[in-house]
This record gives C-alpha cells, sequence and structure tokens, in this order.
C-alpha cells in the first residue's frame, strides 16, 4: 500500500492504492482536519517522550535509592566495627595504665631499696678505707670472722643492687665512688663458689678422717661434684704454685690474692694454669677429679689468712 498528499486549494487529499491494479480511493482533508490531526499526534509524542522519561528516572531513582541503601549498611557495618574496635582499645587502655601504676610504686620501691644499700655499701667502705682494708695484710685470724662477715653482705649487697639498679632509672651518685671502691676490694676476696656442685660433701672443722680414720682438723671443705666439673678461682690473683702429691692431695694448685689471703683447690683431674700466671675471678682454672687420697671426685677447698685455714663459708655460700 502506498500513500500520497496534495495541496489543492486549501484542501488535502489522501490517495489510497491498491495492489493489484485496482482502482484507487481518494480522501479529501479538509485544512481543520489535517491541523487538528498533527496536533494529535505532536500531543501524543510528547505524552510519550514524558512518559518515557518519567520511566527513565523512576529507574534511575531506585538505581540511587538500592546504592544509598548499600552505602547506609556499610556505614552502619562499619561503625559497629569501629565501635567494638574502640571498646577493646579502651580495655587496653585501661590495662596499661593499671600496668604504669604499679611500675610506678614497684619504681618507687626500688628508689627505697637502692638508697638503703647505698647508704650501707657507703657506710661499710668508709670504715673499711679509714681503718682495715680489705686486702690488707692487717686482716688476721682474729678479725677474719668479722672481715668475712663485711666481705659476704658487700658482695650480696652490690649483687642485689646492681641487679635491681638495670631496671631502675636512679641516679646512684652517692653510691658509686664507694661502689667502685668496693668492687676493686672484692675483685681480691674469695666470694666467688669455685664449681657447679654446691654440695658439700664434708664441712670444715674436726672429723675422722675416711680414708686414714684418724680424728684430724679438716682444714677445708669437700665439694660433691662430677668427674671433669669446671672449677673456677674464687677471686682475682696470681697462682703461687701447680703440684702433684700421689698420698695426698693429688693435683693441687694455690693462688694467691693479697698480702694475707691465699685459695687451695685439691684432687684435681687436671690444671690449665702454671705457677706464676695471674687468674681472674670466676676463671676456669682446673677440672674435678679425685686424684690423690680421695673416695670419689670432689674439689676440697681452702682459703688461708696469713696461713691460718679459715672456714670457707664464712665468706662464700652456695650462690655466685
Amino acid at each position: 500500500m502506498r500513500k500520497g498528499r496534495t495541496d489543492l486549494d486549501g484542501e488535502g487529499m489522501l490517495v489510497y492504492i491498491p495492489k493489484g491494479g485496482k482502482s484507487s480511493k481518494v480522501l479529501k482533508v479538509t485544512s481543520p482536519i489535517l491541523k487538528l490531526s498533527l496536533i494529535f499526534y505532536f500531543l501524543m509524542a510528547i505524552i510519550v517522550c514524558l512518559s518515557l522519561s518519567l520511566l527513565y528516572f523512576i529507574n534511575e531513582n531506585k538505581q540511587v535509592n538500592a546504592q544509598m541503601e548499600a552505602i547506609v549498611a556499610d556505614y552502619n557495618t562499619e561503625m559497629i566495627t569501629l565501635s567494638t574496635y574502640v571498646g577493646k582499645q579502651a580495655q587496653l587502655l585501661d590495662s596499661k595504665l593499671n600496668e604504669i601504676a604499679t611500675l610506678e610504686t614497684v619504681q618507687e620501691d626500688l628508689n627505697i631499696q637502692i638508697k638503703d644499700l647505698s647508704l650501707q655499701l657507703k657506710n661499710i667502705a668508709e670504715r673499711y678505707t679509714d681503718s682495715i682494708s680489705l686486702a690488707s695484710a692487717s686482716v688476721t685470724a682474729n678479725n677474719v670472722a668479722k672481715f668475712a662477715e663485711d666481705a659476704a653482705n658487700i658482695a650480696e649487697a652490690l649483687e642485689i643492687l646492681l641487679e635491681t639498679n638495670e631496671n631502675t632509672k636512679s641516679e646512684l651518685v652517692d653510691f658509686t665512688n664507694a661502689a667502685n671502691i668496693l668492687s676493686e676490694y672484692l675483685i681480691s676476696v674469695p666470694t666467688y663458689w669455685p664449681t657447679k656442685s654446691t654440695y658439700i660433701a664434708s664441712a670444715f672443722g674436726m672429723r675422722n678422717h675416711p680414708i686414714l680414720n684418724q680424728y684430724k682438723q679438716h682444714t677445708g671443705v669437700d665439694i660433691g661434684g662430677l668427674w671433669g666439673d669446671e672449677i673456677y678461682a674464687a677471686a682475682t690473683g696470681t697462682v703461687l704454685s701447680v703440684r702433684y702429691e700421689q698420698s695426698g692431695y693429688g693435683y693441687w694448685l694455690r693462688i694467691k690474692h693479697s698480702e694475707s689471703i691465699t685459695t687451695l683447690y685439691a684432687h684435681c683431674s687436671k690444671i690449665l694454669v702454671k705457677a706464676g700466671d695471674t687468674v681472674e675471678k670466676g676463671q676456669v682454672i682446673a677440672y674435678v677429679g679425685s686424684t690423690g687420697l680421695a673416695t670419689g671426685p670432689h674439689l676440697h677447698f681452702e682459703i688461708r689468712v696469713n696461713d691460718i685455714p679459715i672456714n670457707p663459708t664464712l665468706f662464700i655460700t652456695s650462690s655466685k
């Protein structure tokens, strides 16, 4: 089907030409009808455009609303997570504040302890530097008990103080000089336990000799141990002699620490130093054995003041 239109004296005309050679038909359209038709189609086109636009904006609005709901949901989730985190951080902060308060209390206690120890050591240092030097010949068998007691107290106090001071920020102004002096003194005082073992198998004093079966003076202490255990120098000094006695101490050595103080280490399996060597406090000098007259591996340890045997436990205990 084909349509055509012509203008004829103010009139419109629609021509209908059918297929198959049939006769065509002509429809006359006056000008008002044509105008009304055009207006109608124009209005319909506008309505359709507005409807499509409305549908588009409705769809866009739905998508925006969906995005907003997703954003709000994510925000609420993040707020819940943040609130939980803040709560945990608040608890952690309270815990840390409590720890700080506890540490401050401990710090105050340690500072008081340090001041007390400082005063104690300062007084002892003044007493010895003004009267009896810890490493002088004036230490005799008569005053050695008091001397050994003070030396042991100084060693213990220094150990506690130095260990405590590692965890503090205190300024030990009054103590520093005295501590240095006393530390130098203690280097030459036998306060270091000479073996890993702390078991005293036979004490100092009168006893029945386990091999000779004689009641006699035991001039040191026998410290039980295992064959090959390390033997340490009880103080800094110079090796006086290294000897071997088959019927006595076996392999033994003597160290001079001052004009008045010496130590002896006997029944060794092996000796690592020789006469004239300088040894440091705590240095390995020999190994435990059972040479000489011995019933088993052990260290016979002596401390002598002006060559008089003194009970070693006056100077040292089983702690280093």
